[in-house]
């Protein structure tokens, strides 16, 4: 199942909305022009993983953007120390408490941010269509409901608020 840009930019309008009467911390970024397929959302949060030894919490930046090519969302992090470095992905994966497999390179990857054209992990959008003609055709915002799914995998906290959405 793919969705179009239309139905992608209107839900996370929605989403917005929404994220800022709960003073939410999620922010839309649209360009001056409207080119198409440049808007996205950010947030930005802490977690505190269990077995990383060098910090006590991290912050993590989520981007939940267009894909062209798969007609999809997808979900893009970065997370990095106090002094500003970033955690390889490796670091990163130990931090959400994946175990190292053959599948994780298909799953969460590094990739270059389609806007902003810099390294950030990716969760690979190669599935995202299966699943959501499987779990979320019916839904009315599939941002939200996508996010539900996705978001605990990589410690993204989505309030429960935004399910009205759906």
């Amino acid at each position: 199942m793919q969705i179009t840009w239309e139905t992608f930019k209107r839900c996370i309008e929605e989403f917005q909305d929404l994220s800022n009467e709960l003073n939410d911390t999620w922010i839309i970024h649209k360009p001056e022009t409207e080119e198409n397929f440049t808007t996205y959302l950010t947030k930005k949060q802490f977690i505190t993983p269990k077995n990383f030894e060098e910090e006590s919490s991290i912050p993590v930046e989520y981007h939940v953007m267009y894909s062209i090519s798969y007609g999809t969302p997808i979900l893009c992090l970065n997370s990095w120390r106090n002094d500003g470095t970033l955690l390889t992905m490796e670091e990163l994966w130990k931090c959400l408490n994946f175990t190292e497999d053959e599948d994780m390179y298909s799953t969460l990857t590094q990739m270059d941010h389609p806007i902003l054209q810099r390294p950030f992990l990716t969760l690979h959008p190669c599935r995202t269509g299966e699943i959501l003609e499987n779990m979320f055709k019916d839904s009315r915002n599939i941002i939200v409901s996508w996010l539900s799914l996705v978001g605990p995998i990589v410690k993204l906290d989505v309030d429960l608020n935004y399910m009205k959405l759906t």
